[in-house]
């Protein structure tokens, strides 16, 4: 039988021993029906109605007892093997990192029951065969029903006419006017170009060389929504400890509000630092935003995935069944362990996939991303797509793709004023993006770790013609500005 009964208990022993963690790991894998022993399903459906409905963080008897009672199996209780049964999931062992494989493998075994029911199915019709029917026909009994199976895997939906449900849609916008139509980065002209802001469901990446500052774009990015906005963002950091996480954050809160003296990275690291007042409150700051912080480096690619999972489950939450607004920021992307790299995959095509899998999840949950990565040496000079170091997927899986990049001394010399960085959205879904040749002015304070947003290109340019326009006197006396 397509079965086994210990991997069943082993992912239910899981959930028992590590609460939320492990639900938040295996959710998206199974359902009750993925678990063959009725006791099981029982046990699982318990566990669902007390974290989803319920809002547990933690499981204890009491609650499980409770639960099994209100969902209307209290039978189970009148029987002796049912109650061992019971006991023998409560009482064992097995470690956090075994219990999604072990899901992953009967939730294996459940789309094979299923697929087996379906080959039945065909058996029997194919038994009704009167021979009168064409080939086409008699090939498509088992055609159609294998085809189905692998669209419903697939999460495949019907096909319906593109005017269903379309009234509802235009009530839902005219009932939201002027909402966002994402999370603000805090830097308007980039929300702009890309659409509103970093949208739901979609993987929103920037690109930049190595110690371009773009870990401080992240950094200014994620203080905003997690600060100003009080939108809670997981920080995945594949470089950095939490120390120096500390060591750019503060400086950067200081020189964000202004203060008359300003504390630097070096300084603040060495505690050379002459208004401690400041720095306290900029501590107090931290304390109040709802930024969270995970180093990931040397993590498999399924740990960060799991990562991310218990982040919205821990410290998002639901709201009918949706998650609440949200940020995942990962920084950056590479291959973090070399169990990652198997076969003849290469580190590009690698990356590439950890993006697909990223596209997915944020899909799957609902919530956005914002994923950096790094450009090749032709991203010095190059400003395509062809600049992004890994393969074509990193384009493909993204809403919108932005370039970060150190201008030249010739496009300083051009705007002296307008900073030292630029950022070209070279492909954007849902946003306007900006003309061929223009892009956003940033200027990075490096020894701050801060980041502002000055201008467009464009923008800079027309309003210095502005002021550079001559003035004429007219026949009237009167003075006015030349036309172009």
């Amino acid at each position: 039988m397509l079965q086994d009964v210990a991997a069943e208990r082993a992912v239910l022993t899981g959930i028992w021993l590590h609460h939320l963690d492990a639900f938040s790991d295996v959710n998206d894998l199974v359902t009750s029906d993925t678990f063959t022993v009725v006791l099981n399903e029982v046990i699982y459906k318990a566990f669902h109605y007390l974290f989803e409905t319920k809002g547990l963080k933690k499981l204890d008897k009491s609650s499980l007892y409770a639960a099994i009672n209100e969902l209307g199996f209290s039978y189970i209780w009148q029987n002796k093997d049912d109650i061992d049964h019971v006991k023998t999931i409560v009482e064992g062992n097995i470690s956090l990192e075994n219990v999604r494989p072990w899901a992953a493998k009967i939730k294996k075994l459940e789309i094979a029951r299923n697929l087996e029911k379906e080959c039945k199915q065909i058996i029997k019709d194919m038994q009704e065969v009167t021979g009168d029917e064409e080939i086409s026909q008699i090939v498509g009994i088992a055609e159609n029903k294998i085809l189905d199976f692998s669209v419903s895997q697939a999460g495949g939906k019907d096909i319906y006419h593109i005017g269903d449900n379309l009234d509802e849609y235009i009530r839902y916008l005219k009932e939201n006017s002027g909402r966002n139509l994402g999370i603000s980065s805090g830097y308007p002209l980039f929300d702009q170009s890309i659409g509103g802001g970093f949208r739901r469901k979609t993987v929103s990446l920037i690109g930049a060389r190595a110690k371009c500052g773009k870990s401080t774009l992240a950094t200014c990015i994620s203080l905003f929504i997690a600060g100003r906005l009080q939108i809670p963002v997981l920080f995945l950091d594949s470089e950095m400890d939490i120390a120096t996480f500390w060591a750019r954050i503060i400086p950067n809160i200081i020189r964000r509000l202004d203060n008359q003296e300003l504390v630097s990275i070096n300084d603040f690291e060495r505690w050379n630092v002459n208004n401690e007042a400041d720095v306290l409150d900029a501590c107090r700051r931290v304390k109040l935003t709802k930024l969270f912080y995970r180093n990931i480096a040397g993590c498999q690619f399924e740990e960060v995935l799991s990562i991310i999972r218990r982040f919205i489950y821990k410290n998002v939450g639901f709201t009918n069944g949706r998650a609440n607004d949200c940020l995942i920021i990962y920084d950056y992307l590479k291959v973090l362990n070399d169990k990652d790299l198997k076969g003849n995959v290469s580190e590009h095509q690698k990356i590439g996939f950890l993006l697909t899998d990223l596209n997915n999840l944020c899909i799957k949950y609902d919530v956005p991303i914002l994923a950096f990565t790094q450009l090749n040496r032709d991203g010095v000079n190059v400003e395509d797509s062809t600049a992004l170091s890994g393969s074509d997927r990193l384009s493909w899986y993204s809403a919108n793709v932005s370039l970060y990049k150190e201008k030249t001394p010739e496009e300083i010399a051009e705007n002296p004023n307008s900073g030292n960085r630029k950022l070209i959205p070279i492909l954007a879904r849902h946003g306007e993006g900006l003309p061929p040749g223009d892009y956003i002015c940033f200027n990075f304070e490096k020894k701050y770790s801060y980041i502002q947003e000055v201008d467009t290109r464009y923008n800079l340019e027309d309003k210095k013609r502005a002021a550079n326009k001559p003035m004429v006197e007219m026949q009237d006396n009167e003075i006015v500005n030349a036309k172009d």
